[in-house]
């Protein structure tokens, strides 16, 4: 109840947790995206919260870009990277991603999670 009622940051040390603990929150039906400048565009777009987050209008370049088969501008995937972090209400990344100023912007969070699965043995 208490992810309900405040932000949240997710960090794991690798893309493939973040994929998991994604696909996870989305199961429990918690709102959340996963950001990071190492995601392809059609990861960006095959979460429900990052398209639902825009007007469709915001992420056509996204999309067209998918749809041509070239990559898309970095500016533009970690400004709509940073718009989604800015609106989700848990927002999932790797820890070197965290770092990045260009995709958290000003975005601030109640409670942070680091994820240390990887550590157990």
């Amino acid at each position: 109840e208490s992810v309900r009622r405040c932000r949240v940051l997710v960090v794991t040390q690798s893309n493939a947790a973040a994929l998991n603990i994604h696909q996870r929150l989305e199961a429990f039906g918690l709102e959340s995206v996963r950001v990071g400048m190492q995601l392809k565009p059609e990861e960006l777009l095959q979460q429900s919260y990052f398209t639902n987050a825009f007007e469709p209008a915001d992420i056509y370049p996204l999309r067209d870009a998918v749809r041509r088969g070239e990559p898309p501008p970095p500016a533009m995937v970690a400004m709509l990277c940073q718009k989604a972090a800015k609106r989700a209400p848990v927002v999932v990344m790797t820890c070197i991603a965290s770092g990045n100023m260009g995709l958290l912007g000003s975005c601030s969070f109640q409670r942070v999670l680091l994820d240390e699965a990887a550590q157990a043995t």
